[in-house]
Parts: structure tokens; sequence; C-alpha cells
């Protein structure tokens, strides 16, 4: 499989090296394209043997003739025209998170995806880590009972200095837009059921100038998201627990931590790293129960039994040699975001905001 990789900051350059060096097997990294030419001349080294041709404008690599598909890192400002331009040439899209600015967006992009008869992958890696499928597997299986609250705590530093469009709520979205279409998207798959409501309360405490650039972005918030069957779950996030730094982590502290408690009992785990126990108490007893789970052991075919930034690999190759429709669709990124920007709205107005209401951010 031929693919091309549109966008080679950070995020893109690690995907164009995972497929590199996990996937050899199944995939080749044949073209990079990014407007900056540091970003393409570092990962052009660092692929080294497996060295691809370069471009400085995505459409260049779209229109090749000879790809099977493209991987889009770009920021979430610049993913609607490559990924509409990549099906029109009949091309698979792996497309990263969040998957637009506005749900016009991403209508247009799942819309390109349908027309062409591509698959369209969002990259909504929570899906797929081991222990988070584990957990969602327990739920569904009945062991707490029916589940009824959820709730998700990430505590960290703030985005790195290679990320700073992303103080830029134009660009970004916002702080919640750029993260938190992941938390939104686990609450959804967790409980089994779909957000209607959203009520959030944030603000900015620390960076308010971060990297010698102004921020108009929130640093913390709590968002308490109302599910259909009056299911409901809460988003605790704060960016100023671990120090600025140029990368993602660095100092301080970075806490991740999951639940879902149902009508018999909670499940826990901490983090979103391989390797976690998941934690099982139950309503009419004292026992706790503790799972622990080996990625090394689990089938390398598989796409839910390693780490998620892998397993959406898998799952991505595997539907474009077999067109199933990929666990992490584009519809799942749209109510994602939809989320994300009712969350940001509701801190706007100090008022809840139903899902779907806002289809973009008003800068």
């Amino acid at each position: 499989m031929r693919l091309g990789f549109i966008g080679v900051g950070l995020r893109g350059r690690g995907q164009a090296l995972r497929v590199a060096r996990d996937f050899a097997h199944r995939a080749r990294v044949v073209a990079l394209a990014d407007v900056d030419g540091d970003n393409l001349a570092r990962a052009r080294s660092e692929l080294g043997a497996h060295a691809p041709a370069v471009y400085d404008d995505w459409r260049d690599l779209v229109g090749r003739g000879d790809l099977d598909g493209v991987c889009i890192s770009t920021p979430q400002f610049a993913h609607r025209d490559p990924t509409v331009a990549a099906f029109e040439a009949g091309l698979h899209v792996y497309c990263e998170k969040p998957l637009a600015l506005s749900l016009t967006e991403c209508d247009d992009m799942i819309a390109a995806g349908k027309r062409a008869g591509k698959v369209l992958m969002v990259g909504q890696q929570m899906r797929y880590h081991l222990h988070l499928n584990r957990m969602r597997r327990l739920i569904h299986e009945g062991r707490i009972g029916a589940p009824h609250l959820a709730w998700l705590k990430e505590f960290r530093n703030p985005f790195p200095a290679t990320m700073k469009w992303a103080f830029d709520r134009s660009r970004s979205g916002g702080a919640i837009v750029e993260k938190s279409c992941h938390h939104f998207d686990v609450f959804a798959w967790m409980l089994g059921t779909r957000p209607v409501r959203v009520y959030a309360s944030g603000g900015q405490a620390v960076h308010g100038e971060i990297f010698g650039v102004r921020s108009d972005v929130v640093d913390h918030a709590w968002v308490t998201v109302e599910h259909e069957g009056g299911r409901r779950a809460m988003l605790g996030l704060c960016f100023f627990a671990g120090a600025p730094h140029q990368r993602e982590g660095g100092a301080g502290t970075h806490v991740r931590d999951i639940g879902v408690i149902g009508s018999g009992g909670m499940i826990t785990t901490e983090g979103f790293a391989l390797g976690r126990d998941l934690e099982l108490r139950f309503s009419e007893s004292e026992e706790v129960e503790r799972v622990a789970l080996n990625p090394a052991r689990g089938d390398p075919a598989d796409p839910l039994a390693r780490d998620g930034n892998s397993g959406i690999w898998v799952d991505f190759l595997n539907c474009v040699e077999t067109g199933a429709e990929p666990v992490a669709t584009g519809a799942v990124g749209r109510e994602a975001l939809a989320v994300a920007l009712a969350a940001e709205r509701s801190i706007e107005t100090g008022a809840p905001v139903g899902v779907g209401e806002v289809d973009h951010l008003e800068t």
C-alpha cells in the first residue's frame, strides 16, 4: 500500500515513522507534504532508507496518481480541503482529530468519502487502546450493571511550543475542541448513548501569554455532558498542572483518570497508557477486582489488542484492504466535535447548549 503524509510536524512525522518501522510489510511511505521546509527535511532524514519524495504543496502530493491513501496531520483548520481533494483523487484518508473546525466541514468530508467509496478514518486513537477496550467490554457485559455516570480528568502541561497555533482559537477551535474530542468520544463509547446537552464552565487562570504569543483559549474547565436516557459524564481539564515545554509531556503533573459507575458497581483505570490495570468495585460487596492486561501477549493482527496509536493503523490498513468500516468513522469524529463546540459555546454564554446547535465557533 502506497501512502502519502500531509503535515509532518511532530504528529505527522511520528505517524510516518510508525508506518515505516512497524508496518513496512503492509505499507510504504512514498511522499511527504508540508509548508515548513524544516519539517520536511527532519522527517525525510529520520525516515532514512525509506526517504520519500517531498512537496511543499499538498496538492502536488495528492495529484501524483500512484498513491492508495493519505494520512492528514495538519492542524484542524487545514483538514477539510486536502481530505476532499484526496477522495476526489480516489484515495483513502486517515485524518487526525478533531475532524474539522465545523460540522459543515465534517459533513463535506464524510460526503466526499461516501461518493468516492473510500475509507475515512478519524484519529480517535483512544478507541483502540487495549485496556480501554477491555473496560468498555466489561461495562457492556453488565459487570457493573447499567452504566449511568462517567468521568475523565486530564490535568497536564499546556500544548507544546510546536503547537503555537493551538493558542489561537480561530485556528484550533479552542483548547476543548483541540484536546477533548477524545474525551467526549470515550464517554459516548463507554456509556453506549448519544450526547444531547452540554454545560461547561472554564476560563484562563495562568496561561494568558505563553511561548511569546497571546492565548485566547481556556486553560482549565469542567464540562458536564448529558446523554440520552439520563446518563451523564463529567470532564475535568487543566493545562497548568505541568510546566510549559517544547514537546508534549515535560515537567510536572500529568494525571489522566477515567471511570464509569453503574447500578451495580464501578470500574476505573488511570491514564491511557498500555499496561494499566482495571479496577472493579461492587455495590453489594467489599471485593476489589483487578484486571491486569499484557499487550505483549495480544494478537498483533487485532487492532484492539495494543496501543491505540498502533491499533488504529492496523484498522486503517485492514479497512483499505477489505472495504470494511473502521471503528473510528467520520460520524464518530463529527459527534465528538459537536460536543466540543457545544462546550466552548457554553463557556462563552454561561448556559447549557444542545449538541449540534453550534456548527462552528464565532471568533
